[in-house]
């Protein structure tokens, strides 16, 4: 149910992007959303789930090096 939560979070947040003329997150697949907020969570359980998909949506716009 999370990952659902995280999912719509996200096309919010791009949909957002494409309003501002900015370019949007690439897309994940859904049991990625799911382990990285899960693996988050774990790690910082006093933070809620939002700063978990925060975090995601940092990660996912991070410049990428071309090995990646």
């Amino acid at each position: 149910m999370v990952g659902s939560w995280a999912q719509g979070y996200l096309s919010a947040w791009n949909h957002q992007l494409q309003l501002d003329g900015r370019a949007t997150l690439k897309p994940v697949d859904p049991e990625i959303i799911t382990l990285f907020i899960y693996n988050y969570c774990k790690a910082n359980p006093k933070r809620r789930v939002e700063a978990a998909t925060l975090a995601l949506i940092d990660d996912l716009a991070k410049p990428k090096l071309p090995s990646e």
